[in-house]
């Protein structure tokens, strides 16, 4: 079985890499030098004080599905290499299942089959509750809302979080999925239904209180 992770850089809460393999995989990234980049950036945030772990999104999955799923997450969220996103990845995902190398038409079957079986609720339902497991644990909530406070107090990474925005807005289906989850009905409390997350913003700001509020979803 494998699962499938991401790892993001707690001083930015940018992700900047996504990964899939065997259970011991996400952790071996901070011992071994597997991307020089992750590399350089899990040592320095560690050495600046940060706790840095891989976070898993789904798990107990076969290894093909678990290298879809890497190839679909890598191209929605773009590699930094070729201007398309954050992320530090060097190539589109797919390599090492059983020692095969997907060819680029094998990969584009694996993009296709993944967003078909996204669209499943049982997938859905799995990979939200890997998240909701993963967010709530209590170190994880530390984590982000001490690296969010020291991202907001640093103009330069706010800036940087800006500039990274334009050039994802510059793709058109990435604004447009942008666009369409902001005009999504959205809730806290699974009770009170917002018509969208700018009316949510209206009524209860960005803080604790709204945007930022850990029951924060869509509907």
């Amino acid at each position: 079985m494998a699962c499938v992770y991401f790892y993001e850089d707690p001083k930015t809460t940018i992700i900047r890499y996504v990964g899939a393999g065997n259970p011991d995989r996400p952790h071996a990234h901070l011992r071994k030098k597997t991307n020089p980049q992750l590399f350089t950036m899990t040592r320095k945030r560690i050495g600046e004080g940060f706790n840095v772990n891989p976070t898993v999104i789904v798990s107990e999955v076969s290894h093909n599905t678990s290298r879809a799923m890497e190839i679909f997450w890598i191209a929605v969220i773009g590699r930094e290499d070729l201007g398309r996103g954050t992320l530090f990845n060097k190539t589109d995902g797919g390599e090492g299942v059983c020692g095969i190398i997907f060819s680029e038409e094998s990969r584009e079957r694996c993009r296709t089959a993944s967003k078909k079986s996204l669209e499943r609720p049982d997938v859905k339902a799995k990979i939200s509750e890997g998240l909701r497991i993963a967010n709530a644990k209590p170190e994880v909530k530390k984590k982000r809302s001490d690296s969010q406070r020291r991202a907001n107090a640093d103009s330069s990474l706010r800036q940087k979080k800006s500039q990274v925005m334009k050039v994802r807005l510059t793709d058109p289906s990435f604004k447009e999925q942008w666009c369409r989850d902001r005009m999504k009905k959205c809730t806290i409390d699974g009770i009170t239904i917002f018509e969208s997350r700018r009316d949510l913003i209206k009524r209860l700001g960005r803080g604790r209180a709204g945007l930022k509020n850990p029951g924060f979803r869509y509907v």
